[in-house]
């Protein structure tokens, strides 16, 4: 489709992405495309319908299995810090019970890899 000349003012109306992009590479000054309207949601309508944890139509509880259980470890403690036994700054999340369900912050200890799998050994 060629542009429309209005005046002094060219319109590239009609165009794809891809032709717009193409033109935009050439150094032609294309304007995007006018946004959409429509129904917008605000932050509190949206933090609202989330549904976390027991809230959850999926939620399990404690049945859920060992990779579950570790992502929701991951989720609850983020920023892990250093690890316990020697320091080390690169640590993971250690389930002292070895039950990866239970995530109490009491449970959950911060390892090293090296000192994780010797734990886990012994």
């Amino acid at each position: 489709m060629s542009p429309v000349i209005i005046g002094n003012a060219t319109l590239y109306l009609g165009l794809t992405r891809s032709q717009r992009y193409r033109l935009r590479q050439k150094g032609v000054d294309v304007p995007s495309p006018p946004q959409r309207s429509g129904y917008k949601q605000t932050a509190e309508h949206v933090e609202k319908r989330k549904r976390r944890g027991a809230d959850h139509y999926a939620w399990t509880g404690d049945e859920v299995s060992e990779k579950a259980g570790r992502k929701r470890a991951l989720k609850a403690f983020p920023e892990i810090g250093p690890c316990v036994a020697c320091g080390a700054a690169k640590a993971e999340r250690h389930h002292k019970d070895g039950d990866t369900a239970n995530n109490a912050a009491s449970n959950i200890e911060a390892l090293c890899r090296r000192c994780h799998m010797q734990m886990e050994i012994a």
